[in-house]
């Protein structure tokens, strides 16, 4: 049997895109998370979770983009990269939400590959998440 191990750590939320579809309109569809070096993006799968994220984060919308390192320049090799048109999409949130992202590992780049939204931590301030080894 062939198995895939992805890896897991925790993130801080600093902005997402909302979902515009017309059945889905308190919803997001992209999380912008990084730690503090780096920010990667994590698509989230279930409906209900992204509707119950998405009215966590309401109340933390501010105009002021958290991130230090965007927008990202150039490509990636793998997935998309975080550049100045895509964020002009992105709802910025005050950095008070950790969420654990699984993901398969970390690019040359610094960037997640095939990461997915498990959860949000009410145990872990902000200021501890920093990359695991």
């Amino acid at each position: 049997m062939k198995m895939r191990i992805n890896r897991a750590q925790e993130f801080v939320i600093g902005g997402f895109i909302p979902d515009h579809t017309a059945s889905i309109r308190s919803s997001l569809v992209t999380i912008a998370a990084g730690i503090w070096s780096t920010s990667p993006e994590c698509e989230m799968d279930c409906a209900a979770t992204r509707r119950l994220v998405y009215k966590t984060l309401k109340p933390l919308v501010t105009d002021k983009c958290p991130f230090v390192n965007l927008p990202q320049i150039g490509r990636a090799r793998w997935g998309e990269i975080l550049d100045a048109e895509k964020m002009k999409k992105c709802v910025w949130v005050r950095p008070k939400l950790v969420a654990v992202i699984e993901f398969l590992e970390w690019t040359e780049g610094d960037r997640l590959r095939h990461s997915k939204f498990v959860a949000l931590r009410d145990d872990k301030a902000p200021l501890d998440v920093v990359k695991e080894a």
